[in-house]
């Protein structure tokens, strides 16, 4: 399945890129897993405190609206 990213005139966007475990602070668009067990998986409408699904190593790249 391919999603394209559409941008919006006016809205900013942050993307953060994470390696091993950890805990969205605030909510986030989608997380998409690079590599690991979840490669080229992606998770969207995720809430703060959501805990990603990856390992030590394991590359994921969070997107949000700034």
């Amino acid at each position: 399945m391919v999603q394209k990213f559409r941008r919006t005139p006016g809205v900013q966007y942050h993307f953060e890129v994470v390696t091993g475990p950890a805990v969205l602070d605030r909510a986030a668009l989608f997380v998409h897993y690079a590599t690991g067990a979840r490669q080229r998986q992606t998770d969207f409408g995720l809430p703060a405190g959501h805990s990603l699904d990856a390992a030590p190593g394991d590359i994921a790249i969070i997107g949000r609206l700034r």
